[in-house]
């Protein structure tokens, strides 16, 4: 791609200096993916003479049967942050010069790094609210039977984000080695199949290109996972850095702190992690205190209770914590860190089981999550309607 692109160049002349960007950038490129290029010039044109070389340069490329996907900016276009420029900035944290004149990006590279520094938390605020916006989209649910592998939860994307808040942040990214490569053969046998940049992979797709589909969308579902729960950890240390003023209104939730848990910035610890294996009951406790207050835990607690091996709990614990209003939050928690099919065993067999029939949406543990929350939601409206209902014969 870059021998092609420096062809249609040096054929066109244009005064640009050309760099590559976003995924063309980090040379993570498909057989039908866009073809990110960022034209660096020191001003933008706006005659018809100036444009004619550019445009040139763009048709050898596009009747070459690629897809170019261009912005014309300066140098002061790329350390500028406004609304919608954000996509502009997160393109150029993968930036790579590939021909044309070296002084613009050696400016670049001397501005934009200070740029970024100045506006490191802006720019990652940002990335992680439009990532909450997107999982939200997609209900926040990596479950789908028909999963889109490059914009659902857990997907290509969310490794994309895991990259770019370490690179703003300066850090070093999570290996998911194993997860992005299963995503990128799927990514390469989807545009194979279709002859184009179409990313959705569904059921007939599944059966083209899997051996065992129900196995291996279980592997992607595992995958997928494990991918959101590191995307889920990046986000948290930068909302935690971000939270500012919002946080000390927030903590008022840490009056509820006991002598086994502190909540911290809607976090749960644990005072004393070394107690987990002393204490089997610290678990089950942990959960009913999560379904009390419906609180996350904190990157250290899920890190410590995925380690752990907890004794199979009572009964009559089991019943106390599904009594509560907010069960399925801690069950979801126990399902996320593994705690579920070590504590009740059977659990294993539904994990990311895929049925395939007109009724599911999703795999078959997120169907059995969903009917719990059903059900806690019609407890939930029933008891609401109760008391309006007292309220209104006390007023009467």
């Amino acid at each position: 791609m870059d021998h092609a692109v420096a062809a249609a160049f040096s054929h066109a002349q244009p005064d640009v200096t050309v760099l590559a960007v976003g995924g063309y950038g980090r040379a993570e490129l498909f057989p039908y993916s866009d073809v990110d290029l960022l034209l660096l010039v020191d001003k933008v044109p706006d005659q018809a003479r100036d444009k004619e070389p550019i445009s040139e340069f763009l048709r050898i490329l596009w009747d070459e049967g690629l897809r170019i996907s261009q912005s014309v900016r300066t140098v002061a276009d790329c350390c500028e942050l406004h609304d919608g420029n954000l996509e502009l900035t997160i393109s150029l944290l993968d930036r790579r010069y590939i021909c044309g004149e070296l002084t613009r990006f050696a400016d670049l590279e001397r501005r934009f790094p200070r740029f970024l520094a100045s506006q490191r938390n802006t720019v990652a605020h940002e990335l992680t609210k439009a990532t909450r916006a997107r999982h939200a989209e997609y209900q926040e649910t990596i479950h789908h039977l028909e999963p889109n592998v490059k914009e659902h939860p857990g997907a290509l994307r969310d490794v994309h984000v895991i990259h770019w808040l370490a690179k703003i942040e300066g850090t070093a990214a999570q290996d998911l080695a194993a997860a992005r490569q299963f995503l990128y053969s799927i990514r390469l046998s989807l545009h194979d199949h279709f002859r184009r940049d179409n990313n959705l992979l569904n059921f007939a797709t599944q059966e083209s290109i899997f051996e065992d589909p129900s196995e291996s969308m279980r592997t992607y579902y595992r995958g997928a996972r494990e991918i959101l729960r590191a995307v889920g950890r990046a986000i948290d240390v930068v909302e935690s850095a971000n939270a500012g003023l919002l946080a000390q209104f927030r903590d008022w939730r840490g009056r509820i702190s006991n002598t086994e848990f502190t909540v911290s910035r809607e976090r749960v610890f644990l005072r004393d992690p070394q107690r987990l294996e002393a204490d089997p009951g610290l678990i089950m406790r942990l959960m009913l205190f999560l379904s009390r207050h419906k609180l996350q835990i904190a990157p250290d607690t899920e890190r410590r209770l995925r380690a752990c091996t907890p004794v199979t709990p009572l009964w009559a614990q089991m019943r106390e914590l599904l009594s509560l209003p907010h069960c399925t939050f801690a069950l979801r928690v126990m399902h996320d860190t593994g705690l579920l099919e070590k504590i009740v065993p059977e659990w294993e067999r539904i994990d990311c089981l895929v049925v395939r029939d007109f009724y599911h949406r999703y795999t078959v543990d997120e169907h059995t999550l969903l009917t719990l929350q059903a059900i806690d939601d019609l407890a939930a409206a029933r008891e609401g309607l109760r008391t309006r209902f007292e309220i209104g014969r006390a007023h009467v």
